[in-house]
């Protein structure tokens, strides 16, 4: 397979949701008003699935509280009277249920995050280790997502690394076009660190 640049991702417009910073400008709720008129109504609510806003997600932060995972959604948010961006901590998501529900939905996020290049980050380093843990999972299973009939099946992000990637010796081939989020460095700071106990 050909290797791509990194630019070549861009040669292909992405569009994402945004969402807007409350009181919104009257100028701009007319403008809103006049276009959802022209559009039908599934245009309307642009983050009616986890992957709409996942894609205006510009990073997630993944905590335990009380024992249960925790996802933070950072997320742009339009000031309508500047006309500017700012960044928010726009919702939770807590993911609840027996063990087996929790590793599930837990990995289902990371895989659709990481298929979008959303930068997953421990909260703290208390959380570290059972992030590492469940991205494992990910890179070693893939995840599950519904297809057009709505049935789960098991997918592998494309851009996603491999357990090889991780090894010693494929550390000087790291190819830095791919997306490499701060899950991966954790999976690489681990591995540093076992080659030193190693050594030592």
């Amino acid at each position: 397979m050909k290797k791509k640049d990194r630019l070549s991702k861009w040669k292909k417009e992405e569009k994402h949701p945004l969402g807007f910073e409350s009181p919104v400008d009257s100028d701009f709720e007319e403008f809103l008003e006049k276009r959802n008129s022209r559009n039908n109504s599934e245009e309307k609510y642009p983050f009616s699935s986890n992957y709409d806003l996942m894609k205006m997600t510009r990073e997630l932060v993944f905590d335990i509280k009380n024992r249960v995972p925790v996802f933070h959604y950072i997320c742009p948010m339009l000031d309508t009277k500047e006309l500017k961006l700012s960044y928010h901590h726009l919702l939770d998501s807590v993911i609840e249920g027996d063990d087996a529900d929790i590793e599930r939905e837990v990995i289902n996020t990371l895989g659709l995050a990481t298929a979008l290049e959303v930068p997953i980050y421990p909260n703290n380093d208390k959380v570290e280790i059972e992030l590492s843990n469940y991205y494992r999972k990910l890179i070693q299973n893939g995840f599950t997502a519904p297809d057009e009939k709505g049935n789960d099946v098991r997918i592998r992000p494309a851009n996603s690394m491999k357990m090889d990637d991780f090894k010693v010796d494929k550390l000087s081939k790291i190819d830095l076009t791919k997306f490499w989020s701060p899950t991966d460095l954790l999976m690489l700071k681990q591995v540093v660190k076992d080659e030193f106990l190693k050594l030592n």
